[in-house]
């Protein structure tokens, strides 16, 4: 019964909780712009290992993050304008993508080269949102994780541009 109750449960959260996406097209239509938030990490609720591990995420690279998404958005060409947060905006109505960051894992080119397969691997996981902003109104939700081998030598991780890309298709699709 518990079993029952709780798909019932996450039935009716999948289904209620945002507005049907079929419509997104035109919904998103409706705005001018769009700004980047920078992804946010929860510095200060760091209770188990890949909690503490993503404390740890450099600023740096949640800026880089918020960068490569601009571009990410820009290449999908939804939305004429769009930019980093915090900076000049445009005049008309504007949509705002951002979320929180739940796993930030570098990864280790060494385990990677001694284990093999995805022993080390880079990954990113989020909770991402796309809301109104003049009303911060959640207009759609998702999970977006990626992985992948880590970067050799000095390289950027090549999970961030993947994740990024994610976003984009995200913010195209609503979904």
């Amino acid at each position: 019964m518990k079993i029952f109750l709780s798909f019932i449960f996450l039935f009716a959260t999948c289904v209620f909780s945002y507005p049907a996406r079929a419509d997104w097209p035109a919904t998103i239509g409706q705005y001018q712009c769009l700004e980047v938030e920078v992804f946010q990490v929860d510095r200060d609720k760091a209770s188990n290992r890949k909690e503490k591990r993503t404390a740890k995420s450099p600023e740096e690279g949640l800026l880089r993050l918020q960068q490569k998404i601009v571009s990410a958005i820009q290449e999908e060409k939804i939305i004429s304008e769009v930019n980093q947060a915090g900076r000049p905006s445009c005049s008309g109505k504007a949509l705002v993508v951002g979320g929180m960051i739940s796993d930030y894992n570098i990864g280790s080119a060494a385990r990677t080269f001694l284990i093999g397969g995805f022993a080390g691997k880079t990954k990113i996981v989020a909770e991402t949102y796309i809301k109104d902003k003049q009303t911060g109104q959640i207009l759609v939700k998702r999970r977006i994780a990626e992985s992948s081998p880590p970067a050799i030598g000095n390289s950027e991780p090549p999970v961030e541009k993947q994740f990024a890309s994610n976003v984009g298709r995200f913010v195209r699709k609503g979904k």
